[in-house]
């Protein structure tokens, strides 16, 4: 169904120590642990949100520099410079105004 959000296309990252059962019920449908995925599965969601430092786990698994054509940051005035860098080695490197991947 156009617009219906998938467990496959859409994927809360979880930390390795954090328990998908702490999620809320409306959460844990799309909450995944690096280790249940295959890089396959990474490449082929539409939105990936995860914290700033789980979205390290990404590199560990193989995913290129510069896969995601935006990162949109919640509550970046709470993190420090160096934890903003994690997820910003997947930005694409392309100028402003550009096409991304879908055209």
């Amino acid at each position: 169904e156009r617009g219906a959000i998938s467990s496959t296309k859409h994927i809360r990252l979880l930390a390795q120590s954090y328990d998908h059962r702490d999620c809320p019920e409306n959460v844990r449908y799309f909450a995944k642990k690096a280790s249940d995925l295959s890089l396959h599965d990474l490449e082929n969601a539409e939105l990936i949100v995860a914290t700033m430092m789980v979205t390290g786990t990404l590199y560990t698994m193989g995913l290129e520099k510069g896969w995601f054509t935006h990162i949109a940051v919640d509550e970046a005035g709470q993190v420090t410079e160096t934890e903003f860098l994690v997820p910003l080695q997947f930005l694409e490197n392309r100028p402003i105004g550009s096409e991304g991947r879908g055209g």
